[in-house]
């Protein structure tokens, strides 16, 4: 018992950090597409907004391979993506390449929810599921609050260019954590056979189109916050997203 919950500090370490570099680019992204590639606002929302056209596309894949291949890799190969990204956004210069990232970057932040998750739930007692996952998720909303004012402090001193470089070592520090954690998919569920043609189970479909909805306006609010705050005359973006933080 011990153990899994040394594990699962691990676990939320590792969260955390990979959620503050999320944080911090979607704060900044915005900003930097109006003012270095100057877009106009609906194409600053389709370029950020992309993350989660390709996130729920690869979703129910990467389910089916957790389930087969385990969870380990996934969760330490997803914030490397994101450092990879990340990296390029140094030398990005048009909206089609910000498009591509923003792409990748959605199956990569998939990638690592999923897995994740999933981890979670294999470290959790059956008894405290509803606790740990909720537990867990502290830590993602904490890197969403962390990640903006991060972000605002940095941009102030060093410019996108070095906004970019802390997002990557969030990510560098959240993949060697992953590394630290054990395979914990259970031994039978490997070999449990999975339907072949079957990438979404009929009993997710309810529940995920209450959380489709509420997503679209939780994206549509996160993606223009930045932008917003500027209108508004605040400084920074980063009270909005830690006062969304801290009431859940």
């Amino acid at each position: 018992m011990r153990r899994d919950s040394y594990r699962f500090a691990l676990l939320c370490g590792s969260t955390l950090l990979n959620f503050v570099a999320l944080g911090i680019l979607l704060a900044v992204l915005p900003q930097f597409l109006r003012d270095e590639l100057h877009t106009t606002r609906a194409v600053v929302g389709l370029s950020v907004g992309s993350y989660s056209f390709s996130a729920v596309l690869a979703r129910p894949w990467l389910g089916r391979k957790l389930d087969m291949l385990g969870r380990r890799w996934f969760l330490f190969g997803a914030p490397i993506g994101l450092g990879l990204t990340s990296l390029v956004l140094l030398t990005v210069h048009s909206v089609l390449a910000i498009v591509v990232l923003r792409l990748i970057q959605g199956v990569v932040g998939s990638t690592f929810y999923t897995a994740a998750a999933t981890v979670a739930t294999d470290l959790a007692p059956l008894e405290r599921r509803g606790e740990y996952i909720s537990r867990f998720s502290l830590f993602l909303y904490g890197g969403f609050a962390i990640g903006p004012s991060v972000a605002t402090a940095v941009i102030a001193r060093g410019g996108f260019a070095w906004t970019w470089t802390v997002g990557i070592a969030c990510v560098v520090v959240s993949s060697a954590i992953a590394f630290a954690l054990p395979e914990t998919q259970p031994a039978n569920e490997a070999e449990a056979p999975i339907p072949r043609f079957r990438l979404v189970h009929p009993a997710a479909v309810g529940p995920g189109m209450v959380l489709i909805t509420a997503a679209v306006g939780y994206t549509a609010i996160s993606v223009f916050a930045p932008l917003y705050a500027e209108r508004i005359g605040m400084s920074s973006s980063g009270p909005l997203y830690l006062a969304f933080a801290l009431t859940v």
